[in-house]
């Protein structure tokens, strides 16, 4: 399950596990962006959201596992 991560505690590459037992990696370049293991990005655009249930960090893109990714993006014959 995932961890929750302030923003400061972050470190360059850093790999943090997801809720759904994935991993997402930490690139720390003039702000805060999260990538899947395929390369694509997100951008943090507010960090560090205290919720009950833990940090909330609002980024600009939907990350999608790769198995997600597979379905929605058969191989054509």
């Amino acid at each position: 399950m995932g961890t929750a991560v302030a923003s400061a505690d972050l470190s360059d590459h850093q790999e943090i596990g997801t809720v759904q037992g994935g991993s997402v990696f930490a690139i720390l370049n003039h702000g805060v962006q999260i990538r899947d293991k395929s390369g694509v990005g997100a951008n943090v655009t507010g960090a560090d959201v205290m919720a009950s249930n833990g940090i909330v960090h609002i980024v600009d893109k939907v990350l999608l596992p790769q198995e997600v990714i597979d379905i929605l993006n058969p191989p054509t014959h």
